[in-house]
C-alpha cells in the first residue's frame, strides 16, 4: 500500500514581509513597574524595523507564524489538495499546492520561493480497511514499542512518541466524528497510521530530505522510509536499548531468555521488563491464553525480583487489563499482528 504525506511545517527561507502584509502583530510583555516592553524585530518596513512577540497569518488553509527564530508555515497537504486528509495526494499534487500557497502568501504581502524552504515537521500515512473494528485491535497495540519513546493510550487512538518523532494509530472514523461532527463515508474498520517526525534534524535522517523540492523529487521513496520506520514499531523487542538487538522470542527456554535479559539488565529484571517480555510471549509463540498464569509464574520466578509476589500480582492485573479489551472475534493475535503488519509495514 502507497504512503501520502499529510501535515508539514516549512521554515521559509530568505522571505520578505512588505509594510501592507496582512499579518496581526502580538506585542511582547511589558513589566508593569518598569513599563519597559519586550520586543523583537520581526521584519523591517522600509528602513522601519516592525517589532513584537510575534506575527502571525491565520487563514482556513494554513497557519503562518514569524519571531525572531524564523519563518513557519503549517499545514495539511491532502486538505488543500481535496478538502480533506483522509484522500491521498501524490508528488504532482504536492508541487501543485505548494504553488498555490507561494501565490497565496505573495497576495497576503510575504515573499518567498517555498520550494527552497527546509522541512521542518513532515507526517508520512497510511491508512486502510481492515478486517475487524479498531477496538478489536487493541491488544496488539498495546504490544507495540518504540525505541526510547512513551505509549499514551486514549481509547481509540494510541500515540507513541517523543519530542523528536510520533507514531500516532487511530479510528478514522471517529477522528472525523470528533473533529468534523460526522463521519461522512468513512467505514468503521478505517484505520490509520501517522508517522510524525516533528523537527529537521530527525526528519532528514529518516527521509533524506532537506527541502520542500527534494520532497517533490523524492516523493515515490516515501513509502520505503515510512515502511522502514513503521518496522520499529511492529518488531516487539525484549530490550530496547541493546546494541545488538538481540530477540529470543522463538525460544522454547524460557530460564535461558529469563536469564539472558537479566545479563542486560544489571542481575535482576524490573516489572517494566517483564511485562514485555510476557506481551512478546503472546503475540509472538501464539500460546493458549490459558497458559498465561504458567508463564507469569516460571517467569517471575527467575526474575531476580525481590518481592515476586507484588511483580506477579501487578503483572496479572495488566494482563487481565488488556485481554478484557479484546473482543471476542475469531483469530489469535498473531493473525491481528500480521494483518496490522502487512497493512502499514509492506
Amino acid at each position: 500500500m502507497e504512503s501520502s504525506v499529510d501535515t508539514v511545517r516549512l521554515n521559509l527561507q530568505g522571505y520578505q514581509v512588505k509594510g501592507d502584509a496582512n499579518v496581526l502583530i502580538q506585542p511582547g510583555l511589558i513589566d508593569f513597574a518598569t513599563g519597559d516592553q519586550e520586543q523583537d524585530v520581526l521584519f523591517y518596513d522600509g528602513d522601519e524595523p516592525v517589532k513584537g512577540k510575534k506575527a502571525i497569518l491565520n487563514t482556513s488553509q494554513y497557519n503562518l507564524t514569524l519571531t525572531n527564530n524564523g519563518c513557519f508555515l503549517q499545514c495539511s497537504l491532502p486538505k488543500l489538495a481535496h478538502g480533506r486528509n483522509d484522500l491521498p495526494v501524490n508528488g504532482d499534487q504536492v508541487n501543485q499546492v505548494v504553488s498555490f500557497l507561494e501565490t497565496d502568501l505573495k497576495e497576503h504581502g510575504i515573499n518567498t520561493n517555498l520550494f527552497n524552504a527546509k522541512l521542518s515537521r513532515l507526517d508520512i500515512v497510511k491508512q486502510d480497511l481492515f478486517r475487524y473494528t479498531f477496538p478489536d485491535y487493541v491488544p496488539v497495540f498495546f504490544m507495540l514499542r518504540g525505541k526510547r519513546q512513551q505509549r499514551r493510550d486514549y481509547g481509540t487512538t494510541f500515540l507513541y512518541g517523543n519530542t523528536q518523532r510520533e507514531l500516532c494509530i487511530y479510528d478514522k472514523g471517529v477522528e472525523r466524528q470528533n473533529s468534523e461532527g460526522t463521519k461522512d463515508t468513512t467505514p468503521t474498520n478505517q484505520i490509520r497510521a501517522e508517522l510524525r517526525l516533528l523537527f529537521h534534524r530527525p526528519l532528514t535522517k529518516a527521509t533524506g530530505m532537506d527541502t520542500v523540492k527534494d520532497l517533490v523529487s523524492g516523493y515515490g521513496d516515501l513509502t520505503g522510509i515510512y515502511n522502514t520506520e513503521i518496522k520499529k514499531y511492529l518488531n516487539v523487542r525484549i530490550d530496547q536499548d541493546h546494541e545488538q538487538h538481540q530477540y529470543y522470542l522463538f525460544s522454547g527456554d524460557i530460564a535461558k531468555e529469563v536469564d539472558y535479559l537479566k545479563q542486560l539488565h544489571g542481575g535482576r529484571l524490573g516489572i517494566k521488563q517483564v511485562k514485555q517480555y510476557i506481551y512478546g510471549k503472546a503475540l509472538y509463540c501464539l500460546m493458549d491464553l490459558h497458559n498465561l498464569p504458567v508463564i507469569i509464574d516460571t517467569v517471575v520466578r527467575f526474575s531476580g525480583y525481590s518481592n515476586t509476589r507484588v511483580m506477579k500480582s501487578r503483572i496479572e492485573k495488566d494482563v487481565k487489563e488488556l485481554l478484557l479489551t479484546w473482543k471476542a472475534i475469531p483469530g489469535q493475535l498473531k493473525d491481528l499482528y500480521d494483518e496490522l503488519y502487512l497493512r502499514f509495514a509492506i
